[in-house]
């Protein structure tokens, strides 16, 4: 992700439209502590079945973000 290309407003509109966003990111730091806390938290809930303790996550959520990750 380009610290330039995110510093601008338009950049930053991008940003919430290409992560579908709820709000429209302010910053790029909040995006990127976003992004940590989804894969740490899906990392730790790595499970061959479906999970549904935190939030409903499909089996192999990992591999599962990976594929939509290449979608966009």
């Amino acid at each position: 992700m380009s610290l330039t290309f995110s510093a601008k407003k338009q950049g930053l509109a991008e940003i919430s439209r290409t992560f579908r966003a709820c709000k429209n990111v302010q910053s790029v730091d909040s995006v990127l502590d976003w992004l940590w806390s989804a894969y740490v938290y899906t990392a730790m809930v790595k499970y061959p079945t479906e999970a549904n303790f935190m939030i409903p996550l499909p089996a192999y959520p990992v591999e599962e973000v990976s594929r939509l990750y290449y979608l966009i």
